[in-house]
C-alpha cells in the first residue's frame, strides 16, 4: 500500500512540475520559445521577445555594410528565426527558410544595385566561399563521427552551410550568371557522393540510412527546381515543366528586408498583425514537387536536367 501511495503522489508531483519545465526549456535559445503554446505561455509575454528581436535583428543589419551582411549568411542562428516552420514535412522548407531571413533578403535586395562588374566579382568570392564552407561542413561532420567524445574548434552546420550554397544560387540567378549557377549545383553533387560513401566506415551499409545522409546534405530537389525557373524566368527562356502536373507552385511575397513585419514573421503567420502591402517590394513563386513519396526521383532528375539545359543554352 506504502509503494503505491509513492508512485501516485510522485505522479501528481510531475504533473505539477510539467508546466514548470516546458516554460523554463521554451526559454531558449536567447529567451525565444522554440514553439509557442498559449496554454502555458500567455501570448502577451511571447509578443514582445518576437517584436524585440525583429528590431535587434533590423539595426544590427542597418549598421553592417552589404559585405558583413554578405559574411553573415554562413552563420546558422539566422536560418532558425523568424525561420519558416510548416506544418508538413514535404513542403518546400530550404528556399522558404532562406527567403524568411532578413540578412539574404538584405543582400538579395541590394545586389541589384551594384554595378554589373561589381556584383558578378562579388558574387564570384560568394560563390567560391559558399562551396567551401560546404564542403569544410561536410568534412567536420565525418570529423565528429571518427572522434565523438571531442568538439571541433570551427563547427560549421551542415544546414548553415547548403543554405549558403542555396543564397549563391538566388543571387546568381538575379545577378543573370546562369552558367555559374548550373556550376554551383554541379559542384555539390561530387561533394555529396563523397560524404555518403566516406560515412559508410561510421554506419552501417543501408539503403535507408544512406538515402537519410544523402538528404541531409544535399539541398532539396524543391530549392533546385525554384531556382532554376526563377533563372528562366530572369532569362526570358521557356519555363513549361515537362511532367507539370507533378509540380506544384505558391507565390510569396517578399517584403523590404527592414520591414517593421515580413511574411514569415510570427505575427504575420498567427495574424495578429497586418502586413502593409506598401512594404512588399516583389512576389516570389516558390515550387515543390507533388506527391512526394510516390514521385518517381528519376522523373524530379529529368526535369531538373531539363532546366539546366535550357537555361545553358
Amino acid at each position: 500500500m506504502t509503494k503505491q501511495r509513492i508512485v501516485l503522489w510522485s505522479f501528481i508531483a510531475l504533473l505539477f512540475a510539467l508546466p514548470f519545465a516546458i516554460r523554463y526549456y521554451r526559454g531558449s535559445p536567447q529567451g525565444l520559445p522554440m514553439r509557442e503554446y498559449p496554454d502555458y505561455i500567455p501570448i502577451t509575454e511571447i509578443l514582445p521577445v518576437h517584436e524585440q528581436r525583429i528590431k535587434d535583428r533590423i539595426e544590427l543589419l542597418k549598421k553592417q555594410s552589404l559585405d558583413e551582411t554578405f559574411a553573415e549568411l554562413s552563420e546558422s542562428q539566422q536560418y532558425h528565426y523568424p525561420g519558416y516552420h510548416p506544418s508538413s514535412d514535404v513542403a518546400p522548407r530550404d528556399i522558404e527558410k532562406i527567403l524568411s531571413t532578413r540578412s539574404f533578403l538584405k543582400v538579395f535586395q541590394q545586389f541589384g544595385a551594384l554595378p554589373k562588374e561589381q556584383a558578378t566579382e562579388k558574387l564570384n568570392v560568394f560563390c567560391e566561399e559558399a562551396i567551401r564552407k560546404f564542403n569544410e561542413a561536410l568534412e567536420i561532420s565525418l570529423w565528429r563521427n571518427a572522434n565523438p567524445a571531442l568538439e571541433h574548434p570551427a563547427p560549421i552546420s551542415i544546414v548553415a552551410a547548403k543554405y549558403m550554397v542555396c543564397s549563391s544560387l538566388l543571387l546568381a540567378a538575379r545577378a543573370g550568371e546562369y552558367q555559374l549557377l548550373i556550376n554551383q549545383i554541379d559542384e555539390m553533387q561530387p561533394l555529396i557522393d563523397s560524404y555518403v560513401e566516406k560515412k559508410k566506415a561510421y554506419r552501417p551499409p543501408e539503403p535507408s540510412w544512406e538515402q537519410v545522409s544523402r538528404k541531409i546534405a544535399s539541398l532539396e530537389d524543391d530549392a533546385v527546381l525554384t531556382v532554376l525557373m526563377y533563372a528562366l524566368q530572369r532569362a526570358g527562356k521557356d519555363t513549361n515543366i515537362p511532367f507539370e502536373g507533378n509540380v506544384k507552385q505558391k507565390t510569396i511575397p517578399l517584403f523590404r528586408w527592414d520591414a517593421a513585419l515580413t511574411h514569415y514573421d510570427f505575427e504575420a503567420i498567427r495574424q495578429l498583425k497586418k502586413l502593409d502591402p506598401k512594404d512588399a517590394v516583389e512576389h516570389f513563386v516558390v515550387y515543390e514537387f507533388a506527391n512526394y513519396d510516390r514521385f518517381d526521383n528519376q522523373k524530379k532528375k529529368l526535369i531538373i536536367d531539363t532546366l539546366k539545359e535550357r537555361l545553358s543554352k
